[in-house]
């Protein structure tokens, strides 16, 4: 059971991979900020890749490309 509770998640792994905390040693607040942003970027960025894949995968990649660049 412990071992369930000490997981990390993928997101917030390679969050503090790209943010070096040495630049953020006198807030930690702000550290948090741009972690937690990264992660939501790192996150959407995962979301749009799955939603690409599963189109290309059913032959409907250029109707979802057309949906999301109207969408956006």
């Amino acid at each position: 059971m412990s071992s369930l509770v000490n997981k990390v998640p993928l997101t917030e792994r390679i969050a503090e991979k790209l943010i070096s905390k040495e630049r953020f040693q006198e807030d930690e607040e702000s550290y948090e900020k741009v972690k937690y942003g990264m992660e939501v970027i790192l996150i959407n960025t995962m979301k749009i890749g799955l939603v690409y894949l599963v189109s290309l995968l059913m032959g409907v990649f250029f109707e979802t490309l057309i949906v999301h660049f109207f969408f956006f």
